[in-house]
């Protein structure tokens, strides 16, 4: 992903891969997230989407975020170090009106803020309640994205952290 930042295509496929790898059939590979983690994946995916706004390069790395993240506090704290909080956030201004991409988005903000009162307030002060409601608003037919957005507004406003 380095080595070629500048190719919005190659962003894409290599999120698509490094997701292929961490879920095998489905199920978190503990091994290859410590392998990615450790190669600075989550780096590099925050790079990635700093630098490009195409929204399948967006979408890609929120996906890849949010399985990098989920179920490790060390991808989290690293992932938000990286600037990855403010990045999705950002991403979800560029693409308002695709529900794919706010989706996608507000999986992986659920997934860098679990358990993590410092991301939580990250996430607040950058302003990601007032995306989610407009992405609820924007996106009312979209079942998915009500549910996955509705559990970061809880995770987000009832915090006991």
């Amino acid at each position: 992903m380095r080595a070629h930042a500048d190719s919005a295509r190659l962003q894409v496929h290599a999120c698509m891969v490094l997701c292929a790898h961490i879920l095998v059939s489905g199920a978190l590979c503990e091994v290859n997230l410590v392998r990615a983690r450790s190669a600075g994946a989550l780096e590099a995916a925050v790079a990635a989407l700093r630098r490009h706004t195409d929204e399948m390069v967006q979408m890609s790395v929120c996906m890849l975020l949010q399985i990098l993240t989920y179920s490790s506090e060390e991808s989290r704290t690293i992932a938000a170090s990286a600037g990855a909080i403010e990045a999705v956030v950002e991403a979800m201004r560029v693409h308002p009106k695709s529900g794919q991409m706010q989706l996608h988005a507000c999986q992986a903000l659920y997934a860098i803020t679990i358990d993590n009162a410092e991301n939580i307030s990250r996430a607040r002060n950058e302003g990601a309640m007032e995306l989610v409601e407009a992405a609820l608003m924007a996106h009312s037919g979209d079942q998915a994205l009500k549910d996955q957005a509705t559990a970061l507004v809880l995770q987000i406003q009832h915090s006991s952290l």
